[in-house]
């Protein structure tokens, strides 16, 4: 769930600072005809350097220089980039809501919120979790997750602390 400009919402394993393949945010969005997701696709495009795609240094090396070069490049250079900054978005089956009170801006105070359930697969125990940024920038963030070790899915998953609630942002 995108912030603004590189940051994202991270619950659990995700990471704050991010920029998704634009060539795969296209491709959804060809795929699913959603002219907003093409649009998010150019603006990640902008976002994380056009050079970087035409040049090969990117993605799937060689195939995907192919991919941006003659397919996705010239639609994208016809979309005006725009990231989707929605007023509210509600994932009920994951029980995730986002919420600025800017709609189409990173102006003002963007909240995300964790509810649902510990019971789920690759658990943080981070139900209640939130991050809350101002004009775009953190404010209040979640520390994220650490490296992955055998432990990590094992018996002592637990026992790390970043698999524990009082590491996350939630309520106590």
């Amino acid at each position: 769930m995108h912030i603004n400009a590189d940051y994202f919402v991270n619950f659990a394993d995700a990471h704050a600072k991010q920029i998704p393949d634009p060539t795969l945010v296209y491709h959804f969005g060809e795929l699913f005809n959603n002219t907003v997701m093409k649009q998010f696709a150019t603006y990640l495009y902008a976002l994380d350097g056009k050079e970087k795609y035409l040049l090969g240094d990117g993605g799937n090396g060689h195939l995907h220089q192919f991919y941006m070069e003659m397919i996705a490049y010239p639609s994208l250079k016809t979309l005006v980039p725009k990231a989707p900054q929605p007023l509210e978005s509600w994932f009920p089956d994951l029980q995730v809501i986002t919420l600025r009170s800017e709609e189409g801006s990173a102006k003002g105070l963007f909240l995300g919120a964790k509810a649902g359930t510990n019971d789920e697969s690759h658990n943080h125990n981070d139900v209640g979790n939130f991050v809350l940024y101002v004009n775009g920038l953190p404010a209040l963030i979640d520390i994220g997750v650490g490296t992955y070790t055998k432990d990590t899915f094992g018996p002592h998953r637990y026992d790390i602390w970043t698999m524990q609630s009082q590491w996350h942002n939630t309520p106590t």
